[in-house]
């Protein structure tokens, strides 16, 4: 039998084990964090922060960045409907109004239906 493989813990371990290549990638990030359009994007989706969190935790992103990510909304009662995610929105807030295609090859249109 195979032993389960048990990834480093601790913040910024991926740096420790990768070096320059994940700093770059952990200064990108935090660039991304601290631009007004993410934080409201952010603000938008909380949901996003349960994966974001994670992320930037193994690259030592700062924790006064890590906290500007909103956290999860408490679950809805069971009696209540669940409203759906406006990702048409979210991309809207993020790119400036415009929702980016495919090109034509992949089957999608760049023509507004």
């Amino acid at each position: 039998m195979i032993a389960p493989v048990r990834l480093p813990t601790g913040r910024g371990w991926l740096v420790r084990e990768l070096g320059y290549e994940a700093v770059a990638c952990a200064l990108q990030l935090e660039a991304l964090l601290t631009e007004p359009a993410m934080r409201a994007a952010l603000q938008a989706l909380p949901a996003a922060g349960r994966v974001l969190r994670p992320v930037c935790r193994i690259l030592g992103v700062p924790e006064a960045v890590i906290a500007t990510i909103a956290p999860v909304a408490a679950a809805p009662e069971l009696g209540a409907p669940a409203s759906a995610p406006q990702v048409r929105g979210l991309v809207s807030l993020v790119v400036g109004g415009a929702v980016p295609m495919g090109p034509d090859w992949v089957g999608f249109s760049n023509s507004a239906k």
